[in-house]
């Protein structure tokens, strides 16, 4: 699963979410990303560029849905069409996961991470994708974003490509590195 994701202030990644906030005029943070924060995401729109939306789809009654099961995506009304067209990337330098005994666990790879997720045009606002953990995470949590190596990101952006293919091929792009970045956090 995915509740929390960091983006370092003092890498290039950090440097394009402060070019992308004077740009657009709005508040983008660095630092703690949490659900309802405006975040700095790549979207194919004729191009690929960084766009700011806001973590999480408000559903009825006011709950925020934060993630989608991959594995599913493709099956549920509400994700059918946006897996299609409407995919997006979430780059960020690591994200956090809590195991059991509320030991924060923060998991990334030394250039950065890219989660897959979806978004809803209509109201700016996007889902992180996951999938079952790795073997080597699953003693932290159950689940675990979708993450894509760099040069793979852009294939997922592509409307042309088979996106259930894709998320297959994410199963094992990465977890190596990032298993082998693991940091606590206490």
């Amino acid at each position: 699963m995915c509740g929390r994701f960091y983006v370092a202030d003092d890498d290039a990644l950090g440097e394009m979410v402060r070019r992308l906030s004077r740009k657009l005029n709005v508040e983008l943070k660095t630092g703690e990303i949490c659900p309802n924060d405006s975040a700095a995401v790549f979207v194919r729109e004729c191009s690929v560029k960084l766009k700011a939306l806001t973590w999480g789809f408000r559903m009825d009654g006011g709950k925020l849905l934060i993630n989608a099961r991959s594995e599913s995506a493709h099956a549920k009304p509400m994700f059918r069409e946006l897996i299609r067209a409407n995919r997006l990337i979430v780059p960020a330098s690591h994200y956090f996961e809590w195991d059991g005994a509320r030991v924060r666990h923060s998991l990334g790879m030394p250039d950065g991470i890219y989660m897959a997720g979806l978004f809803r045009p209509g109201d700016e606002r996007f889902v992180i994708l996951t999938r079952e953990a790795s073997d080597t995470l699953r003693p932290i949590h159950s689940r675990m974003p979708v993450i894509f190596k760099k040069e793979a990101a852009l294939h997922w952006l592509d409307p042309g490509m088979d996106a259930m293919r894709l998320l297959e091929r994410s199963e094992v792009s990465g977890v190596g590195e990032l298993n082998a970045q693991t940091r606590l956090q206490v």
